[in-house]
């Protein structure tokens, strides 16, 4: 379908397109639209306008969403494994429960989002904005205490699932996380080298196994953030007088 002729499409005609066989959609505009819990795996929709449209619970796997705008979307517990969001505009959307495995977004704006239980494992994120988003677990004080001194990823997640943002095995080397809240986040195994955390509220992350070369921590709070011996450091940085725990 060409650009011109699928841009002018409603929600409905879009769906009913799908349905017929139809995948591509580029740069159609569907501001504000309830797309939610839409099926369309490896949909089109490359430059696509979805400001402030309704994605929960939407099937987007493999989908094609590069340069798309999605500012201020609503797009809970949706699957969007493998989809290509390169230099997609991400700007506060909710993303809470999402899981975006293996997606593609490098150059992607996702400030001011919020992400809490996304899970990226194994997404490629070069260069992404992060500045200011929440990817924080929200997690009652009795079992901050209750795991003090006893951090380890798979206790955070057996005792609040559902709420750990998972970026586990990403490339996110020079991603900005500027801002961030990103309390008890897993970064295991994750690329960091040359990302920007200054300023981000960071405590009880994950960076077993992290490549963090370069990575700049000013102003951040890592108190009770966990790594091991595989944790990849600057030769003159000192964990432990940010208050990390070697595990």
């Amino acid at each position: 379908m060409s650009p011109s002729s699928s841009s002018l499409l409603s929600a409905a005609a879009l769906l009913e397109a799908f349905q017929q066989g139809e995948r591509h959609f580029r740069g159609i505009r569907l501001h504000r639209s309830d797309l939610s819990n839409v099926h369309l795996p490896g949909i089109d929709l490359t430059g696509a306008w979805l400001i402030a449209a309704d994605l929960t619970g939407a099937s987007l796997s493999g989908a094609i969403l590069n340069g798309s705008h999605l500012n201020q979307s609503v797009i809970w517990e949706a699957r969007l494994l493998r989809a290509q969001l390169l230099g997609a505009d991400l700007q506060g959307c909710q993303l809470n429960g999402s899981l975006l495995r293996e997606a593609q977004l490098v150059g992607a704006n996702l400030s001011q989002s919020t992400l809490i239980g996304a899970e990226f494992t194994g997404a490629v994120m070069i260069g992404a904005n992060l500045s200011g988003s929440h990817a924080g677990a929200i997690i009652a004080e009795s079992a901050v205490v209750m795991l003090a001194g006893t951090l380890r990823a798979n206790l955070l997640i057996e005792q609040v699932p559902h709420v750990i943002t998972q970026f586990v095995g990403c490339d996110l080397s020079g991603a900005n996380f500027a801002g961030a809240t990103l309390d008890w986040a897993d970064f295991t195994g994750a690329d960091l080298r040359g990302a920007n955390f200054q300023g981000a509220q960071a405590r009880g992350i994950n960076l077993c196994g992290a490549a963090l070369r370069g990575t700049h921590f000013q102003g951040a709070d890592l108190t009770g953030a966990y790594y091991d011996a595989d944790t990849y450091w600057d030769p003159d940085f000192d964990p432990v007088a940010w208050g990390m725990i070697r595990v």
